[in-house]
């Protein structure tokens, strides 16, 4: 089926990408510092909301994140210790993913930044900014999964990277 406003939105912002590439890098780069700090925003006001939601539960989500158990509404414990293995693997590949030859190298190297500009301290605020940005989301998650697990919603146990987007989320902002 075909959707007249998805075209149009698309259409806008290829017509967008087109003029910032045509006016060059001083162009890119006023783009690039409004579109750099929206990911920020907007994992910001997503935090407020579903913390808010973590709070209608007494802070369950919350203290889930800090690694305590959990009560499901059924009685049973769920105890993230028992999958350990498996979440810090999927953790460090998140960070190798996030901040690997793609992202961290490419915006360290391919900056318009001084010839004896300190390569190493770019790449070290890439990881740190990373860093921070991965806890800030972590509370967002677990704020949102916390809140539907302690209603005893079945789409808490969505928590893989397709069910969680697509699945949990939108349900706990429903």
């Amino acid at each position: 089926m075909f959707s007249g406003s998805l075209f149009a939105w698309a259409t806008l912002t290829w017509v967008i990408c087109f003029f910032a590439v045509l006016g060059g890098p001083k162009t890119i780069g006023y783009i690039t510092l409004v579109t750099a700090t929206l990911p920020f925003i907007f994992l910001i006001v997503t935090d407020i909301s579903y913390m808010g939601l973590n709070s209608l539960v007494e802070g369950e989500g919350g203290s889930f994140y800090f690694g305590a158990d959990f009560t499901l509404a059924d009685g049973t414990i769920y105890d993230p210790s028992t999958q350990l293995k498996s979440l810090l693997k999927d953790a460090y590949a998140q960070v190798f993913f996030s901040t690997g030859v793609c992202v961290g190298i490419y915006q360290a190297y391919a900056s318009y930044n001084p010839i004896k500009q300190p390569v190493i301290s770019l790449a070290l605020g890439i990881a740190l900014t990373d860093f921070l940005f991965a806890i800030i989301a972590g509370f967002t998650v677990w704020g949102a999964v916390g809140y539907l697990m302690a209603t005893g919603a079945p789409e808490a146990y969505q928590t893989t990277s397709v069910g969680l987007a697509f699945i949990a989320m939108p349900t706990a902002s429903a």
